[in-house]
């Protein structure tokens, strides 16, 4: 599948998450949420590992500081998914929650230009000007 094809699937899933969320589990604690959710991916994973050593089955597997960066990834992912759990839990819309994860992006750019110098060009730099007025407007209480 080409990249837009997961993007858009991924955009999907999170969506129904987020409603999923709020409507039936911001009453619940995050850790007893997240135990639960990381359960799940622990099912999934054993299967996943059985075919991760099969002759037939081609995997690449990470070598040197890339399974430290898989750790950090997989804990800041934990972290981010307490997070979002505990948004809910506390009273988060999903309005609210999901306009404030729009500026993901913008973030992530961000942190990108800071840690590799790579920055945005002035269109970009508009666009995400743009999305924040959006999201101002959006959220804008009268």
């Amino acid at each position: 599948m080409r990249p837009l094809v997961f993007a858009i699937l991924s955009l999907i899933f999170i969506s129904i998450n987020s409603v999923i969320l709020e409507r039936k589990l911001s009453g619940i604690s995050p850790l007893a949420s997240m135990a639960i959710y990381h359960t799940v991916y622990f099912v999934f994973v054993i299967p996943i590992w059985y075919l991760c050593f099969q002759p037939s089955f081609k995997v690449t597997w990470p070598e040197g500081n890339a399974w430290l960066f898989i750790f950090i990834f997989s804990f800041i992912s934990l972290l981010a998914g307490f997070c979002t759990f505990s948004a809910y839990n506390t009273g988060g819309s999903l309005l609210t929650v999901t306009v404030v994860l729009t500026f993901v992006p913008i973030l992530a750019s961000v942190l990108k230009g800071f840690l590799t110098g790579e920055w945005l060009n002035l269109t970009q730099i508009l666009g995400c000007f743009l999305a924040v007025v959006a999201v101002v407007l959006v959220v804008h209480k009268s």
